[in-house]
């Protein structure tokens, strides 16, 4: 057997042999344990000291784009590009629109021209100076991707124009409330990328991964990659000298390094599950963070333009009160149930949104209402069986939400035919709209505008309506809520798009779900409750140091 493979695959094979032998294993476990105590506090502390202020960090899976205009759903690429590059704005966890690479900015009475203006002294990391070329050059390259780039839509005949530069105004064609957040897109320099147009930026090298954050791209290698301290970062030098990501293909993998001290943090990302299941919050010195991901919302969604089982509301609701989301929520560490649109933390939240409770009861009269009777466990309506079948992404807390919707529904009649998808196969599947019920994760922003999830002119890829939902009241709403700056306005329509999704039953939705960071004791930052991505965890990046 190949050497390298054994190695690569040692833990597994650990495992097996405790299964095979559970009377020794139960005592090499108990020394394994042990010595590893010893070893990690006596290790952690020779090897900080060693460390002098760099930073290593496990996560799950590769870093696959470096370039921040590339929409990615890999957290990996976020992570590290978050560290790399810088917007004019950002939005900090209470969800308010902060300085960046902008000092400040304006809106014009009429609510159509957005004046930003510049930081000066700010310079990229191969010395070139930022300037308002570098604005016109980032937006230029999203307004040419359209519908499939970062900004969507939202940047159609809406006009930049550098005054100064240090100055630069967005003139819109019309009142768009939520165009705050376009501003929050990474800057790039133009001195690298004038003569690119947005469909050549895939096949760029790292020689072009150039930013003004506070880490710089040191080398990029296939077991990790290495940033290193902006000693000219314009929010003050970190003091963090450097951060190095490792990349690792299981949560496994990664507590194993964790524990004997060869990485000293690990991200948690949208699989929770493992947290548990690696036993690594049983060592000391470890710290836990629990994040609020406030504005992701776990979903199942109806295929309402494939299948007709959906076309009635009143069996969109069965299956709603047939699902126990409080199981879901706690067998899968979540934050908290979801009842509609919008979380706590939004300021577009209502108390007065109707909350449906689980009731498999509830559940089985509508469908006996609805024509779908018993026969031998399934329901049946015009000799047609009530079988369904639920798409989801392949991982451990996705099963398990899965297994409990089946279950649930099979109490009512239903049967739930389960299809886990691989990440390639489910992405073919969101993008073909080829799903029944699709198990998802929607990802919000700050700004409580959902056009791009719920209008009736996004229903085709690559927009976001997946479900295929169309609703003249919910559209006219949708555009109102646009075009109004007053937030007491808006907050009024939101409210009313949140009664209309439960009186409609477009989508079920399940649980916000939780992130999770793992570091030892001696990683020092601030501590933060509630963030949108997994990257905002390094937010104040410049803070946090090693304790020695």
């Amino acid at each position: 057997m190949n050497f390298r493979r054994i190695l690569w695959d040692y833990p597994n094979r650990i495992i097996t042999f405790f299964q095979a032998n559970s009377f020794w294993s139960m005592i090499v476990y108990s020394f394994f344990t042990a010595l590893v105590l010893v070893s990690s506090t006596v290790g952690a502390a020779y090897m900080a000291s060693k460390r002098s202020q760099v930073l290593r960090e496990g996560v799950i899976g590769y870093l696959d784009n470096l370039n921040p205009l590339i929409p990615s759903i890999n957290n990996v690429d976020k992570d590290v590009q978050s560290l790399i590059f810088n917007s004019l704005l950002r939005i900090n966890s209470k969800g308010d629109a902060i300085s960046e690479l902008a000092e400040t900015w304006t809106i014009s009475s009429d609510g159509k021209k957005y004046t930003v203006y510049l930081r000066k002294g700010v310079r990229w990391h191969d010395g070139t100076e930022f300037t308002s070329k570098d604005v016109l050059t980032t937006y230029r390259l999203i307004k040419e991707a359209g519908a499939e780039g970062l900004a969507g839509d939202s940047l159609n005949n809406v006009l930049v124009e550098a005054i100064s530069d240090y100055q630069v105004e967005f003139i819109l064609p019309q009142v768009n409330a939520a165009f705050i957040e376009i501003l929050t897109i990474p800057i790039v320099s133009d001195s690298i990328y004038r003569s690119f147009n947005y469909h050549e930026l895939l096949g760029i090298n790292e020689k072009y991964i150039v930013g003004t954050g506070p880490y710089i791209l040191d080398k990029k290698l296939m077991e990790k990659c290495v940033l290193k301290v902006n000693k000219n970062y314009f929010l003050g030098k970190p003091k963090l000298k450097q951060i190095e990501f490792f990349f690792f293909r299981s949560y496994k993998e990664a507590s194993l390094s964790f524990i004997t001290n060869r990485i000293d943090s690990i991200s948690f990302g949208l699989d929770t599950e493992p947290l548990v299941s690696t036993g690594i919050t049983n060592y000391p010195n470890v710290v836990v963070e629990k994040f609020t991901r406030a504005y992701n919302t776990k979903v199942i969604y109806f295929n309402l333009k494939q299948s007709s089982l959906f076309s009635s509301k009143m069996v969109r609701l069965a299956i709603l009160h047939a699902i126990d989301k409080d199981r879901i929520n706690n067998s899968v560490y979540g934050a908290g149930v979801a009842n509609g649109i919008y979380s706590e933390a939004s300021w577009a939240y209502s108390e007065d949104t109707e909350k449906y409770n689980y009731d498999p009861q509830k559940s089985i009269e509508i469908l006996e209402t609805e024509g779908w009777k018993n026969v031998k466990g399934i329901r049946e309506r015009g000799g047609k069986s009530f079988r369904v079948s639920l798409t989801y992404l392949r991982n451990v807390t996705n099963q398990k939400i899965a297994e409990i919707t089946a279950s649930n529904l099979d109490k009512v009649g239903i049967k739930l035919i389960l299809r886990p998808l691989e990440a390639q196969e489910f992405e073919t599947a969101v993008r073909e709209r080829d799903f029944e019920l699709l198990l998802f994760e929607i990802q919000s922003s700050y700004d409580p505008d959902e056009y791009t999830l719920w209008h009736s002119s996004q229903v085709e890829h690559p927009k976001l309506n997946l479900g295929h939902y169309k609703s003249k009241r919910t559209d006219g709403i949708l555009e109102s809520a646009r075009i109004t700056l007053d937030v007491n306005k808006r907050k009024e329509y939101y409210s009313y798009l949140d009664k209309i999704f439960m009186q409609e039953v477009p989508v079920i939705f399940l649980y916000k779900p939780s992130y999770y960071y793992v570091r030892k004791e001696y990683v020092r930052k601030d501590s933060i409750t509630t963030i949108a991505f997994p990257s905002d965890r390094f937010n104040n990046i410049e803070k946090w140091y090693i304790d020695n």
